[in-house]
């Protein structure tokens, strides 16, 4: 095997984790020169220890520069590669292969101290640890990624990773304070950014969290704050979920009359975006509200709807 060859698979190993040696790969492809074999332990040391303060001493630094200029000369490759690679996985929804993808390009990110890029690596393994129902690793990324944007002043990226945060600690582990505080400076963010799509999402996970705490008040507030949002967008998908939380709200407040208006006009915006789920959801909330009216002809109307779009869920 050539030089060349050598270095770009002794690379390759140590990005991957598999840890190789000199002495390894001379038994394994042939006497390898002195040079070959100062320049592979100095690419140990700025993979596997990160720090140059830390490389065994008495290497040159016309060494450290071959080093150095060997992996910035495969940086934009390998990122871009595992980028794409890791892209196509997640969308693909193969989550341990893309994960694969991303530690590597994060690893090699890392030792290039290349933030912008550990900020986004690290965002992505969160996404996927999520999607994997790891939530404390999903965090541990998210935090990385959180501090690093805060940093380098990202905002915009700095928001996303917020409401991702706010998520978890709503739905996964129940810490309401702690996503309260996550979708409230996501919020900040957004208003100071003038990026009012996002604002009626996080203000009606603010309602979610309201409601869970029964601050009724409170939830009911944030709601219509997201309708009012939501409508001024003309998104008919974002005022169907308003309507529906605002409608649960009412029935549990004993409010059937306001709770029937707010799920029927959810019924229409959702079938509006053939939200199948949740229309077959509110259809029966819907048939189950007016049979409590003895409005039995409503009712059987909207049972029979709900098991329509069931049946609509299992062909898609």
């Amino acid at each position: 095997m050539k030089t060349e060859e050598i270095l770009r698979q002794f690379e390759d190993d140590l990005v991957a984790g598999k840890n190789p040696t000199p002495v390894e790969y001379e038994a394994k492809y042939g006497k390898i020169d002195a040079e070959t074999k100062s320049l592979m332990e100095v690419m140990m040391g700025l993979i596997l220890l990160g720090e140059e303060a830390r490389l065994p001493k008495g290497f040159e630094e016309r060494q450290r520069k071959l080093a150095r200029d060997l992996i910035s000369h495969k940086k934009a490759e390998e990122m871009v590669a595992h980028w794409q690679a890791g892209e196509k996985a997640f969308g693909e929804r193969d989550f341990p292969k893309s994960r694969e993808h991303y530690e590597r390009l994060l690893t090699f990110v890392k030792y290039l101290k290349d933030e912008p890029w550990i900020a986004f690596a690290s965002g992505r393994l969160g996404n996927i640890a999520d999607e994997m129902d790891e939530p404390a690793k999903a965090l541990e990324y998210y935090n990385v990624a959180t501090d690093t944007y805060r940093k380098l002043g990202m905002k915009r990226e700095l928001m996303t990773v917020l409401h991702n945060i706010g998520n978890i600690y709503l739905i996964v582990q129940k810490d309401y304070p702690k996503a309260r505080t996550a979708y409230q400076e996501a919020i900040e963010l957004n208003e100071e950014l003038g990026a009012t799509f996002a604002l009626p999402h996080e203000y009606l996970n603010l309602g979610a969290i309201e409601k869970a705490l029964s601050n009724n008040e409170r939830a009911e507030k944030y709601y219509q704050t997201a309708l009012e949002l939501f409508r001024a967008q003309k998104n008919p998908q974002g005022i169907g979920y308003a309507e529906y939380n605002l409608g649960e709200l009412m029935d549990n407040n004993g409010k059937q009359v306001e709770a029937i208006h707010l799920y029927e006009s959810a019924y229409r915006n959702l079938s509006l975006v053939k939200d199948y789920k949740l229309v077959a959801q509110t259809a029966g909330v819907l048939g189950t509200l007016y049979l409590g009216q003895n409005d039995l002809a409503k009712s059987k109307s909207y049972f029979r709807k709900a098991i329509e779009m069931m049946e609509l869920i299992k062909k898609v």
